[in-house]
């Protein structure tokens, strides 16, 4: 029998889904943002929210019109080439190569660098990962349970600790958001760089992944009805961001405000770590230890669970969804050891690649219900979006820096409107739609 879900269960689905969000990488870009732009922290915001709020909504929104079961049947409307060539790099970035190796990485600075000694730091973090790893994949052997493990427990836990620190800083704030001045990117174009910087959450285009998790928490409830999965979908979404984006603004907001008593640091692990030792002493790093090991986990769950869902659909039924998650948890320990500064500066180029393809896909998606699916407006629009794509992860590689002849290549990007600010892609994107749109009603006609 097909049930509708209560509002009760739409409501732990919001709070699930924002767990699965807000890892702890969520928790530290917003305090570095805010640290670096100052008194210019409110457009920045506005842009940040825009690619770290908005994206992951509309991904979510997205699969809820097309009535897509996950994201290799949403990237299928291109073609199954372009879905088998987007769904696993996509599926490498959020899971195993980037995302869940620096969810590891972040717990272990946050919480447990901090007490030991310099000599023990690498020891120290091999242990830790294989201690975190172990237990993450005995909470992705039954998948079906994430909303038990995550909307009803851990992600409570989570807010209730992360509340303790922002409430102690709004009430006795370091310092005011006026008075810093901005630094680097931030001084001239704010707005684009915060948008930019909503980029290294991944949650814009993890939503693409993500969703493939929350429509089986609907299954799982009783919900068969494609419609009712999609009314399902969206309105859990809604719940997420809004509580997406008031933490993110907050969070913000003490990045600045901690400019009153401490430096800009290297990270925003180190930042929040400085937060919470001075509002909590020594207790803070308990409490900041127990909040960010349990914002990695929940999110690392979630993420182990939608890649080998994802990687089961695409691969040879032989090949289980138990192998592929202890593949992808290996290579996450491995990948774990590289520390977390090195992992964020070796995402940026991947990010700034397929960030513009995710994003299409979403918005050709959300206008599904006026256009169709036609296939030849997928293409065409991802075509177009793909070559100013490549250029703009090259340019983060900093290659154009050490060779003159990439440098002059790369420099031929500069020339698309937007491109100062990492949006060369989105004109000729517009040019695609147009053109697809063209081809796909002369074929309709003829």
């Amino acid at each position: 029998m097909d049930s509708k879900l209560s509002k009760k269960n739409i409501f732990y689905l919001g709070i699930m889904l924002f767990g699965i969000f807000f890892g702890a990488g969520n928790v530290i870009f917003p305090i570095s943002m805010g640290q670096a732009a100052g008194n210019h922290i409110i457009p920045a915001v506005i842009g940040f929210l825009i690619t770290g709020v908005g994206l992951p909504i509309l991904g979510i929104v997205a699969f809820g019109l097309t009535n897509s079961k996950g994201m290799f049947d949403l990237a299928s409307n291109a073609g199954k080439p372009f879905a088998y060539f987007f769904s696993t790099i996509l599926s490498l970035l959020i899971g195993p190569i980037i995302v869940i190796p620096r969810l590891a990485a972040t717990a272990y600075q946050v919480g447990v660098a901090p007490l030991l000694k310099q000599s023990q730091q690498t020891m120290g973090l091999f242990i830790f990962a294989v201690i975190f790893f172990l237990l993450v994949w005995y909470l992705t052997r039954t998948p079906g349970n994430l909303l038990d493990y995550i909307g009803k427990f851990l992600t409570p836990i989570f807010l209730v600790l992360l509340a303790m620190i922002i409430i102690m800083a709004l009430v006795k704030p370091m310092g005011d958001i006026t008075t810093p001045a901005a630094t680097g990117k931030y001084i001239g174009t704010p707005f684009s760089s915060g948008f930019i910087e909503g980029y290294n959450t991944l949650d814009g285009a993890g939503s693409i992944a993500i969703a493939i998790v929350v429509i089986e928490a609907i299954k799982k409830l009783g919900v068969k009805s494609p419609n009712k999965i999609a009314s399902s979908v969206i309105k859990s979404g809604l719940i997420s961001a809004f509580l997406m984006g008031l933490v993110y603004t907050l969070l913000a907001l003490v990045g600045t405000m901690s400019l009153g008593k401490f430096s800009a640091s290297e990270n925003g692990g180190i930042g929040l770590v400085q937060i919470a030792t001075y509002y909590f002493g020594s207790f803070g790093n308990l409490l900041l230890a127990v909040l960010i090991f349990v914002a990695c986990l929940k999110t690392n769950v979630a993420m182990i669970s939608a890649f080998g869902d994802t990687m089961t659909d695409m691969l040879p039924k032989k090949i289980s969804y138990s192998k592929i998650t202890v593949v992808a948890i290996l290579v996450s320990l491995v990948i774990t050891n590289l520390g977390l500064t090195q992992m964020i500066n070796f995402a940026m180029p991947f990010l700034m690649f397929i960030y513009p393809l995710s994003i299409v896909l979403i918005l050709l998606g959300i206008i599904s219900p006026l256009i169709g699916k036609p296939k030849v407006v997928y293409q065409v629009t991802l075509l177009f979006a793909l070559i100013p794509a490549i250029f703009s992860g090259l340019n983060a590689t900093g290659l154009a820096d050490k060779s003159k002849l990439v440098g002059s290549l790369l420099h031929l990007d500069t020339y698309l409107p937007f491109s100062q600010i990492g949006l060369s892609w989105v004109v000729p994107t517009l040019i695609g739609f147009i053109l697809g749109m063209i081809i796909h009603t002369f074929k309709k006609r003829s």
